[in-house]
């Protein structure tokens, strides 16, 4: 049974909205004040509150902002006070409806009616939403895991038929192809728990590193790519240029934000990655494209987790859409940030900028 607490000093009112209420079906508990309201909110987790705002000891007021510290629940608000600061007062404070008094009983019951019934509305169109997304997440986790293992294992299977005992060239494709798929794998896993340890709150574990043999490894685990949508690509880095921070994450985001430069591009387009110290401490990297604009209004959803972008953006690439998403909750984690600068004639360059993570101006040497 829907429970009401009704919350009024004026206990003639109470008791004729008790005894509407209750024939409405509800079940109705009554406060003489908001000190009682509020203890009783809690004993009863009510479905909604009616509200009264003159009271003495605790007012309407008070009593609304406090609920609102721990409580959604619709409130109703009853008032003498009809004009339009005190409705935004309240409206501001929490309240999600109002009736001046004096008012009929009927309204009151259409009101209350109403209220309950957009909260219905809203929790159907949530538990909708979720459901929809947890579908279309699990369909897409199920997709992404299964289409590299069916891959090596067609790989794997082809090679033990046939041999290639007379091809050794066509034995190390199948090979080759079989160890993408497996590390294509492999980051989808890392991936997923990486969604958990952010989640769970993401630990730094910061240590001194040079910049400039991560991208060297980078752009070596990246040439089976690189190769097949024949892309150049250079990079730009001080090789003695060195950051405070933790190296595993610090790998993972420019994976990503590498990989997404590779499916954004063209094929024989170029790439250019640049890293240098910038003015204030801090480590930039550019990740340019040549690839098409990205619209103004997708610059921030990109990093959403689980977007999917549109045709337009990347016409022939899928996958889980939490590389964005991961790579700038890394960024942020070690206190810098990712952005993105877009424009039809040169692409778009995505911004990762770090502190540089040092406590004075000399650095450790690093061998």
């Amino acid at each position: 049974m829907t429970k009401v607490l009704v919350v009024d000093d004026n206990v003639d009112l109470l008791r004729l909205i008790e005894l509407k209420l209750t024939q409405e079906g509800y079940s109705v508990f009554m406060a003489e004040d908001g000190f009682e309201g509020l203890r009783k909110s809690i004993e009863i987790s009510p479905d909604i509150v009616i509200l009264d705002i003159m009271m003495p000891e605790m007012d309407g007021w008070e009593f609304c902002e406090r609920i609102r510290e721990t409580s959604n629940v619709p409130i109703l608000m009853l008032t003498a006070k009809s004009e339009d600061k005190d409705v935004i007062r309240g409206l501001k404070l929490g309240a999600d409806e109002y009736l001046t008094k004096p008012f009929r009983l009927n309204t009151l019951s259409a009101r209350v009616e109403a209220l309950l019934r957009r909260r219905r509305w809203e929790e159907t169109a949530v538990m909708t939403e979720v459901e929809g997304l947890k579908n279309s997440i699990t369909g897409a986790i199920s997709h992404e895991l299964r289409t590299p293992v069916a891959l090596i294992l067609n790989a794997l299977d082809l090679s033990l038929r046939e041999a290639f005992s007379n091809d050794p060239k066509k034995q190390r494709e199948f090979i080759e192809e079989a160890r993408s798929n497996a590390v294509n794998l492999r980051w989808l896993i890392d991936d997923l728990l990486m969604l958990v340890r952010i989640d769970q709150g993401l630990e730094i574990f910061r240590r001194p590193i040079l910049v400039h043999p991560q991208f060297q490894q980078l752009f070596t685990s990246m040439q089976v790519d690189l190769t097949k949508r024949q892309l150049q690509a250079r990079f730009s880095c001080p090789e003695h240029l060195s950051i405070n921070v933790d190296q595993l994450l610090f790998r993972q985001a420019l994976h990503h934000l590498f990989s997404n430069t590779i499916r954004s591009s063209p094929e024989g387009g170029q790439i250019m990655v640049s890293a240098d110290e910038v003015d204030g401490g801090m480590l930039q990297i550019d990740f340019r494209d040549q690839g098409p604009e990205i619209p103004a209004d997708a610059r921030e959803k990109i990093f959403e987790r689980f977007y999917q972008p549109s045709n337009v953006l990347q016409p022939r690439f899928k996958g889980l859409g939490v590389g964005l998403s991961i790579s700038r909750e890394i960024a942020r984690a070690h206190g810098g940030d990712i952005t993105v600068h877009s424009s039809p004639d040169e692409g778009s360059i995505f911004r990762f900028t770090l502190p540089i993570g040092f406590q004075n101006s000399e650095r450790p040497r690093i061998s």
